[in-house]
């Protein structure tokens, strides 16, 4: 039988973290040379979920292959899972080329 009160808890849990690290690292997954495997967040990726939780605009300079993209994918997705349903969440993506927005919309969507 299935717990509804634990179904509840682990719901409010990802609803109260704005930083959605706690969504990402329970229950999104990501690729990996290939396979599927559980995403984990490294320390500078939590900083950078920080960031977007409590700032209005946040600016990255990175390196190349950080997983940024990956990870802003993530918070984007869990922003659209816990919106409110009377204010739901508004996503634009924009980039220097077609291919890679729409590649950026194929990660918030699987």
């Amino acid at each position: 039988m299935i717990d509804t009160r634990e179904i509840y808890s682990e719901y409010a849990k990802c609803l109260k973290d704005k930083t959605r690290i706690y969504l990402t690292e329970h229950y999104f997954q990501t690729n990996k040379a290939g396979k599927v495997v559980p995403f984990v967040l490294f320390p500078r990726q939590k900083a950078f979920l920080n960031s977007l939780a409590n700032n209005k605009n946040t600016i990255a300079i990175k390196p190349r292959q950080a997983g940024i993209t990956t990870t802003t994918a993530a918070w984007t997705a869990g922003q659209i899972l816990m919106a409110d349903k009377n204010s739901p969440e508004t996503v634009l993506c924009i980039a220097n080329k077609l291919e890679m927005a729409q590649d950026m919309l194929k990660k918030i969507e699987t």
